[in-house]
């Protein structure tokens, strides 16, 4: 159980993302929404709404453009997609939440994002810097 006192189904740990990184939908509005949390097996991103349709993607590219990450053509599915609270309560921007679970993963893929998660994240359980990443980071298999 997490938390909120909800079983957790995902079979890979989430961990929160420290430095500032993207999440770009390859359809033809390409939307851009910031990296809330990521794993082996998907991520959470949070993104402006705006005219176009989330769900009509099924690629993403991952971008830490300081560091100068690319991982392009991540084919992924859509497993949640809701409204979150705007911090300012005046303003009219609607900000909502994707998470997106990986579909088959490259072995380049897969190597590039164990690093990103040993590089750029936090450990959301205790809050310290990725000790025993290892045991969270089995094999991306096919039946994700």
């Amino acid at each position: 159980m997490d938390s909120r006192g909800q079983i957790e189904r995902r079979k890979y740990r989430r961990f929160q993302v420290q430095d500032i990184a993207f999440a770009v939908l390859r359809d033809q509005d390409r939307q851009l929404g910031q990296i809330m949390d990521i794993s082996m097996g998907g991520l959470a991103f949070n993104y402006i709404a705006g005219g176009g349709n989330a769900d009509s993607a099924f690629e993403l590219d991952i971008l830490l453009a300081y560091k100068g990450l690319y991982m392009k053509k991540i084919q992924f599915k859509t497993v949640s997609d809701f409204q979150i609270a705007n911090k300012s309560p005046f303003s009219p921007i609607t900000m909502r939440r994707h998470g997106v679970k990986f579909g088959e993963l490259t072995k380049k893929q897969t190597s590039m994002l164990k690093n990103f998660i040993k590089e750029h994240t936090i450990d959301n359980m205790d809050a310290y810097p990725m000790m025993g990443l290892e045991e969270n980071m089995g094999e991306v298999s096919n039946s994700l």
